[in-house]
């Protein structure tokens, strides 16, 4: 344990990033494209779940959310006449 919040162990070390590879923009031209769009908000600073979960919820939520709608499509394809 760091005592560190994910968010704040992950932004001390991308300041590394420069110095251990000056070429990585040139290289990995999608990862600058990614930064410069707008990030979403940060969740409040007293929010008690870690990022790595809320991630996992939302993931878990938006592919539930999939795969109950291709359940659907197949009941009403075999319903069908």
């Amino acid at each position: 344990m760091t005592g560190q919040s994910d968010e704040e162990w992950w932004f001390a070390r991308s300041a590394l990033l420069g110095e251990v590879a000056p070429d990585f923009a040139d290289r990995f031209p999608d990862v600058g494209r990614l930064e410069s769009e707008s990030a979403p908000e940060p969740p409040p600073a007293d929010d008690p779940v870690p990022y790595l979960e809320r991630q996992a919820l939302e993931t878990f939520t938006v592919g539930l959310g999939v795969l109950l709608d291709g359940i659907e499509a197949a009941v009403r394809r075999a319903a069908a006449p």
